[in-house]
């Protein structure tokens, strides 16, 4: 369970609750993520918002974890491009299965 100071508070709904994460909180690498904000920019360098954007994402994409340094809110992607998402956009999720096992028919 994550502590609680990572956490703010995002909305209402009904009387459910709902957090998200502090930009910036620690990522793990290899996790995957879930795009919440349409049209968020990849970019070739972290903090770079002005500088080359190397591709788009959309609300829902997943995206997978390469790096997060210390202090940064920008997390380095390995998919489905490499480059760098700001943190305040993402969401953890667990990583979908990339492939299904095949059975074999006697």
């Amino acid at each position: 369970m994550r502590k609680l100071n990572q956490y703010l508070f995002a909305g209402f709904l009904g009387t459910t609750m709902f957090l998200s994460p502090v930009q910036g909180a620690n990522v793990k690498v290899n996790q995957c993520q879930k795009v919440i904000n349409d049209y968020t920019g990849i970019f070739l360098r972290a903090s770079d918002q002005t500088g080359t954007r190397v591709g788009v994402l959309r609300t829902g994409d997943i995206v997978k974890v390469l790096e997060q340094k210390k202090g940064s809110n920008w997390i380095k992607i390995s998919y489905p491009k490499k480059g760098y998402v700001e943190s305040k956009y993402l969401q953890p999720i667990d990583c979908p299965a990339t492939s299904k096992p095949k059975i074999k028919s006697n």
